[in-house]
């Protein structure tokens, strides 16, 4: 789960891992249902996690899970988003100081 969290005094986004709750710190995975719907939810695990987490929600017949680290998805986001990297990181960095 995405979340905000307040860390002394500052909102801070967070990831959380969906199968034990705890948040994920450095590397973990995001996950889907590799599925033909046009749209499929987002799932995140630690890497400890990833498969305890497809055990507990078997993937229905024909379908399977898909995973892949979330440093990509941060880029996949950014290439979707149009995002300008060098804007986006002086604005992070005003906000911070504000």
């Amino acid at each position: 789960m995405l979340s905000i969290v307040n860390k002394h005094g500052q909102s801070c986004p967070m990831i959380f891992c969906d199968y034990c709750q705890e948040p994920i710190e450095g590397s973990g995975n995001y996950q889907f249902l590799m599925s033909s719907d046009q749209r499929t939810p987002l799932y995140f695990t630690h890497k400890r996690c990833c498969d305890a987490f497809e055990r507990a929600h078997p993937a229905p017949e024909g379908v399977c899970w898909g995973a892949s680290e979330l440093d990509t998805l941060l880029v996949y986001l950014g290439n979707t988003l149009k995002v300008d990297w060098e804007k986006a990181r002086e604005r992070a960095r005003l906000f911070a100081t504000a």
